[in-house]
């Protein structure tokens, strides 16, 4: 029998989050998934010299005599999991915690304070994560981690200080800790830790207590953002409701702040007391970055502060805002100079070497001191120019960093006599790095700072007009070019970088690739037009919220060129995309704009018509239909006038949903006759059947559902048979709400499952929420609550993520919660709820249609 140790030790706690789900879904599959697991688990266990201590379920208690073992244990189970090939429904997600202390043996097993903090560890992280505590990551120092920072765990009176373990090829992102700390935030996490600024958080931190508006200022690459996020996360426990993150970096107009910070809020951006008033009394804090080139909007963050009183905002700006009420906080270089009582090695010198380390695991910098201090001295103490040396350690030795740098000395003589030492060796730190790039690649570089928000590689090649991905690659492991994922892999300079590159580039290239982006963004707008309402709906609303800050600047050259023409066609053409990301405010700021530059009167043209439609639509989805009604009137007489049928036939629709909304139910229905006849004319079955499906709601309006279930069925067929699961599910679901209504709640549940999976082949997780939602209603009212109640509480969760609303869908039928209350009472009702909150859409799925 394997002895047990004693002493330090480090325990592990191991179990697989969704387990009751998962054998929900799986039934009798579910007993050779857990078992695959054991033994996934268990080789691990033995591979890395740990000791199985206890099993219960689908969970692994085991000690380990080092933390660094348990690490790789850890490491190990993880990767093999995730290549592991699990049953449908059946993808085993485990969460892992390691806590290292003193193990002290009971009767028959550990006992101990140490032993439950392990156990409250586990429990915080998420399927796929490593937690770990501030020992085991000492003590495992080579191991690579994230600072989750300090969290207070259940029945533990002590907070704890977390760190994720970053694994090779695994994904690194994870909602927040389930610890008591936990709030709401998109704070963005970091694979390194934050080095040298302990004092200056704590500073922060108690002036944050006292001041609702806390300014961060001091130059570019000086590390405002970083600390920024740092602070915030150290405050999350104070703020109910949350912190914020929004960049700002790419927004150039003062007038588009507000909205930024409503998108990222999903509240109405139509003005600061406005989303004062939607942010009610809670308390949240806002992190504004970047806000120094929209430093004239500086007078919406005090109206917004005046209106939303549980709020406080922490800024990061080259220059104070200069409102009342703003605690400006100066943020210096890292020292260079060390603490010689306490014989401490100087900030700079410890985040030099801390890089250096992950570009070459072989750097020592006791191998290196000296000239390491000489070199942080002449960089100043600037973290973003300590970076860029310190990527360079693969290939040169801090004294050959140091030596080049010296021979730029006639680069650091260009610059302004007055300016600061450490501003010149931020610019000698990026020049140095400038020079070491083929010409291809500086082309590469400078071409990027035509772009907001970043570059897909086909724009960016789109630009530059040649291949790039060599000259990226390069650019990206010389840390001159960061690179993110979202829809697809992009890339963006960092703004210290930004303005060097942009200070070096000719104005002609630069004229040439600002036209060249225009171009491309225009034409991309076009291809959206129709995916905006296709199969992939769900992707391209991704893809143009990557690109929303190049569609802003686009828009803004057009203006700037007085070309109202492709400024009309571009809004028109991506109306859809605003609605849907939620910034329709920001859709009729820019159309307003256009139709100010066209005025008197601009002339006919089918640009002209689209734009029309755009802000008539605009106006629809605001409720403001009298006015959506006149300028889809003026576009049917415009696209008349062009003699472009189809946009005649969109023109004639949108003016009979927006009369019939305004309650002219005659005029409505002439309109939509005369659309149905000229799609019919044109051959557009799609257009036919969505003038069908308007027509049923309102003819619903005054005959019942009852009476337009025909028309439903044959606008569904319709859109099956031309492709577009989008539009039959939604259209099915409206039949699965007739069915409701009638008391066929079986029907219901069947038709509603159908409408789950064709929004399921299109990836439209708004279709798929509406009929889960249905489901959810036709299971209470049969007498499955429970179930029921579960898959409400996933849709409920599910339209605060997407911000979704489909009231107006709903046709007055009693969705789940209502009849959950009618059952059980309001307070019941939301506690049965709870438990589907933490389901995805594709976990409540399985379970719905494991009812049928």
């Amino acid at each position: 029998m394997t002895e047990i140790p004693t002493g330090t030790v480090t325990f592990f706690f191991s179990d697989i989050e969704g387990s009751t789900k998962m054998l929900q879904r799986l039934g009798p599959g579910y007993p050779p998934v857990l078992q695959r697991h054991g033994e996934i688990v268990r080789s691990a266990l033995d591979e890395h010299g740990g000791i199985e201590l206890g099993t219960e379920g689908d969970s692994f208690f085991a000690v380990f005599r080092t933390a660094r073992e348990a690490v790789e244990a850890a490491a190990t189970v993880q990767r093999r999991l995730a290549a592991e090939a699990w049953p449908d429904g059946g993808t085993v997600r485990v969460r892992i915690g390691l806590h290292t202390g003193e193990g002290v043996l009971g009767a028959a097993n550990y006992v101990g304070l140490d032993v439950h903090r392990a156990a409250r560890i586990a429990a915080a992280g998420h399927g796929g994560q490593v937690v770990v505590s501030d020992t085991t990551k000492t003590l495992a120092s080579d191991a690579a981690v994230i600072d989750l920072g300090i969290h207070r765990l259940k029945d533990l009176e002590e907070p704890e200080h977390l760190y994720q373990v970053v694994i090779t090829d695994l994904p690194a992102s994870f909602p927040p800790l389930r610890s008591l700390d936990a709030r709401p935030n998109n704070l963005p996490t970091f694979t390194t830790r934050l080095v040298g600024r302990d004092e200056e958080t704590a500073q922060l931190l108690e002036l944050l207590e006292d001041h609702r508006l806390l300014t961060i200022t001091g130059i570019g690459g000086i590390g405002k953002t970083r600390l920024a996020i740092n602070v915030a996360a150290a405050a999350l426990p104070r703020f109910t409701d949350g912190a914020f993150f929004i960049d700002l970096s790419s927004v150039t107009d003062a007038s588009l702040v507000l909205p930024a910070i409503a998108s990222e809020l999903h509240v109405d951006e139509s003005e600061p007391g406005g989303v004062g008033r939607a942010l009610g009394s809670g308390t949240r804090l806002l992190v504004l970055d970047n806000f120094e080139q929209v430093v004239t909007a500086a007078p919406t963050v005090g109206e917004l502060l005046a209106a939303a009183t549980g709020v406080r905002v922490l800024t990061t700006s080259q220059v104070p805002l200069r409102i009342g009420g703003e605690r400006v906080f100066r943020l210096d270089p890292l020292a260079t100079d060390g603490d010689g009582d306490r014989g401490a090695r100087p900030a700079a010198v410890e985040l030099f070497a801390a890089r250096a380390a992950g570009a070459d695991p072989t750097f020592s910098l006791t191998d290196h001191e000296e000239e390491v201090n000489e070199l942080v001295a002449a960089l100043g103490g600037l973290p973003l120019a300590l970076e860029l040396a310190a990527a360079r350690v693969n290939v040169l030795t801090p004294a050959e960093i140091l030596e080049r740098l010296a021979k730029d000395s006639d680069l650091l003589a260009t610059r302004a006599a007055d300016a600061p030492v450490r501003h010149r060796s931020l610019r000698a730190a990026i020049a140095w790095s400038y020079e070491l790039l083929s010409p291809d690649q500086r082309s590469t570089l400078r071409a990027l700072t035509v772009f907001r928000g970043g570059a897909a590689m086909a724009a960016l090649e789109a630009v530059v007009e040649r291949p790039a991905i060599d000259d990226l690659a390069e650019l990206v492991d010389r840390s001159l070019v960061t690179t993110t994922t979202a829809s697809g892999k992009r890339f963006d300079l960092l703004e210290s970088v930004r303005h060097f590159a942009a200070a070096e580039s000719d104005p002609v290239e630069t004229a040439g690739w600002r036209q060249r982006h225009t171009d491309y963004f225009v034409e991309l707008g076009c291809t959206a037009e129709k995916e905006l309402v296709g199969n992939r709906v769900d992707w391209w609303l991704a893809a143009l919220a990557d690109e929303h800050e190049n569609l802003q600047a686009t828009m803004g050259r057009l203006l700037e060129a007085h070309d109202v023409e492709r400024g009309f066609d571009l809004l028109g053409r991506t109306w859809r995309y605003f609605q849907g990301a939620g910034r329709l405010g920001e859709a009729a700021l820019w159309l307003d704009r256009f139709f100010q530059l066209a005025r008197p009167e601009p002339s006919p043209s089918a640009p002209l018509a689209r734009a029309l439609m755009a802000r008539g639509a605009v106006a629809y989805w605001r409720g403001q239909f009298d006015g959506a009604a006149t300028d889809y009137r003026r576009a049917v007489d415009v696209s008349v006038e062009v003699a472009d049928r189809h946009l005649e036939a969109d023109a004639w629709y949108g003016l009979g949903t927006s009369l019939g909304n305004d309650g002219r139910l005659e005029e409505g229905d002439a309109a939509l006759n005369r659309a149905r006849e000229i799609y019919e004319e044109v051959g557009d079955t799609e257009g036919e059947a969505s003038v069908l499906v308007a027509g049923a709601f309102s003819t619903a309006a005054t005959e019942g559902l009852a009476a337009v279930v025909p028309l439903l069925e044959e606008a569904a067929g319709l859109w099956e048979a031309s492709g577009r699961p989008v539009q039959a599910s939604q259209t099915y679901l409206s039949l699965a709400g007739a069915a409701l209504d009638a008391g066929d709640f079986s029907k219901a549940r069947s038709i509603a499952l159908h409408g789950l999976d064709l929004a399921g082949q299109a990836g439209d997780r708004f279709g798929a929420a509406w009929a889960l939602e249905w489901v959810a209603a036709a299971l209470v009212a049969m007498g499955d609550v429970e179930t029921g109640a579960l898959l409400a509480g996933a849709v409920a969760a599910a339209q605060e993520r997407m911000g979704a609303d489909w009231t107006a869908m709903k046709m007055g039928i009693d969705d789940a919660r209502d009849r959950l209350v009618a059952t059980l009472g309001e307070a019941e009702a939301d506690r049965a709820m709870e438990g589907g909150s933490e389901l995805s859409l594709e976990e409540a799925a399985e379970i719905a249609r494991g009812t049928a």
